[in-house]
C-alpha cells in the first residue's frame, strides 16, 4: 500500500478521554448494562463490532465490546461481565461515577459493505450477543436495506439471558425470525433445549 492510499491515523483515539455514567442496569448475576456519554458531548463514533478500552483510575483498564448502534445517540453502551479487577470495580460504578474511554478500536461488521442488500444469518453464544448487538440494532434501524434477518441466541441457563426484552421486540418486526435455545433449564423454561447450533436445522 503507498502512503497516498494508507488509512488514516487518528491519534487522539490512543489517549483516554472522560465519560460519565447516565445509566446502568443489572442484567444477570454477573452481567451488567451501562451506558456512557463522552464529557466533550461528541459521539463516540464506533463502527458495529469495535470496543473501547475502559480505564479506572487507581485500577486499570479493560477492553469492552460496544453493543449500541452508531449514529443514533451522543451516548454509547455496554454489558460487562464481572470476571476481574477492572470489570468488577465497574460493577460497583453509580450514575456520575467518571471513566477514562480510549477508542473504539477493532474491525467492524460489514453493514455499508458486502452486507447491503443480502439476507442476514447471526449466531449468538452467552455474552457473544453483546457486540453482535451492535449490528443487530443497526441492520433494523436501516431495515430497508438489507434482506430477510435471521437471529440465533443460545445461553447456558434461562437466567444468564441477555437482553429479553429486546429479543421479543425484534421478533415482531417485519422478516425478522429470532430463535433462542439454552444449554440446559428448569421446569419453568417453555423454550428450547440445545446448543445453539441445535437450531439451525429448524431453518
Amino acid at each position: 500500500m503507498s502512503a497516498l492510499n494508507a488509512p488514516k491515523i487518528r491519534p487522539d483515539i490512543y489517549l483516554p478521554v472522560p465519560a460519565t455514567l447516565v445509566a446502568r442496569q443489572s442484567l444477570t448475576a454477573q452481567e451488567t448494562f451501562f451506558e456512557f456519554k463522552l464529557d466533550s458531548g461528541r459521539p463516540l463514533g464506533h463502527k458495529p463490532g469495535q470496543f473501547v478500552e475502559v480505564s479506572l483510575a487507581g485500577i486499570g483498564g479493560a477492553p469492552i465490546s460496544v453493543s449500541s448502534a452508531p449514529g443514533v445517540r451522543d451516548t454509547f453502551e455496554m454489558v460487562v461481565r464481572r470476571i476481574g479487577s477492572v470489570t468488577d470495580a465497574m460493577h460497583g460504578l453509580q450514575v456520575g461515577a467518571k471513566a477514562g474511554i480510549r477508542g473504539p478500536f477493532g474491525t467492524s461488521f460489514p453493514v455499508d459493505g458486502p452486507m447491503l442488500g443480502r439476507d442476514l444469518l447471526f449466531v449468538c453464544g452467552g455474552i457473544g450477543l453483546v457486540p453482535v448487538r451492535s449490528a443487530i440494532l443497526h441492520v433494523l434501524n436501516n431495515r430497508n436495506n438489507y434482506g430477510k434477518v435471521t437471529v440465533l441466541v443460545g445461553t447456558r441457563t434461562p437466567a444468564e439471558r441477555l437482553f429479553t426484552d429486546e429479543i421479543e421486540a425484534w421478533r415482531k418486526v417485519a422478516n425478522v425470525n429470532c430463535l433462542e435455545t439454552v444449554d440446559s433449564a428448569g421446569r419453568d423454561w417453555k423454550g428450547k433445549v440445545g446448543v445453539v447450533t441445535y437450531l439451525i436445522p429448524a431453518l
